[in-house]
């Protein structure tokens, strides 16, 4: 008896340690989190005298930067963070700096940074208005990474100047008929070439979506500015269906006999005719089948 209580006792005594041992976690190493780190990037920026240029007068117009614009960083497709616009001069000059987050940033990355940055990181020409297309005037830079100071967080880049370039022209178009202006309501645009960009997204690069751009107009007056990416840099027809403020529709036409050149100002007069839509012929439906 007293044997089987010693035995008793000793797998009791077992049960209570092997509950208070601590319990080891295997970590799988597939699973264990990126070095992502914040770091602080300051830049000079330049505009060139044809790009990001909105503000004219006539025919004229002007690079400028505007304090607290934002301008987007990206690192192969994967946004980073926003850099904020400091103006240093009307001539095109400006400081951007803000704070990036990315894992294993490396010396010698390529950041891609792009103008407007807005928070969806949409790269999009739809939706325009015809007023001045300031939300559609994308410019780029790339720059590469020379170091990294751990200690500061801080990215040095091997130029001294962010150069951006506009990746679209602004065309202004006057609607006439006859020689006369006319108020419209909206237009489609269309192209020969059929690459007219809709919007652009990453894909191992910088792919764009083509097709038509409609612009529902917020003034039904001329000129109407609309900002225009065409990646047919030949020689180009554009076709217009123009809604007229009477509601009528209007078709016109415009080449280009020298090619498109993106980062432009081009002032265009397009000619339209009203389209009358009657029946050539007058008759009733005698089957059911022609109704489709």
């Amino acid at each position: 008896m007293k044997t089987n209580k010693l035995f008793l006792v000793a797998a009791l005594l077992g049960t209570v340690l092997a509950g208070c041992q601590k319990v080891t976690e295997v970590q799988n190493p597939e699973e264990k989190p990126g070095d992502v780190k914040a770091w602080t990037l300051k830049v000079l920026a330049v505009k060139d005298v044809d790009t990001r240029a909105l503000n004219y007068s006539g025919n004229t117009m002007k690079p400028y930067w505007q304090n607290d614009e934002k301008v987007d960083v990206y690192l192969g497709g994967d946004k980073l963070g926003t850099l904020t616009v400091t103006a240093v001069s009307d001539e095109g000059t400006a400081t951007l700096e803000g704070t990036v987050s990315v894992e294993n940033l490396q010396v010698g990355n390529q950041l891609f940074l792009l103008f407007p940055g807005s928070e969806d990181g949409a790269w999009t020409y739809l939706r325009q208005s015809g007023e001045l297309p300031e939300a559609f005037d994308y410019a780029a830079s790339e720059l590469e990474v020379a170091s990294l100071d751990s200690d500061a967080q801080t990215i040095t880049v091997t130029s001294d100047e962010a150069h951006f370039v506009n990746q679209q022209s602004i065309y202004r178009f006057h609607f006439k008929v006859s020689g006369t202006a006319i108020s419209v309501k909206s237009f489609i645009v269309a192209s020969d070439g059929g690459e007219l960009v809709r919007s652009r997204s990453y894909n191992s690069g910088w792919n764009s979506s083509y097709g038509n751009l409609f612009v529902n107009t917020l003034s039904a007056q001329t000129p109407s500015l609309v900002s225009i990416r065409n990646e047919n840099t030949d020689a180009e027809r554009y076709t217009f269906s123009v809604v007229g403020d009477d509601n009528k529709l209007y078709l016109g036409e415009k080449v280009i006999s020298g090619g498109v050149v993106n980062s432009q100002f081009y002032n265009a007069n397009i000619t339209v005719e009203h389209k009358a839509f009657t029946p050539e012929t007058v008759g009733s439906i005698s089957e059911v089948s022609e109704v489709l």
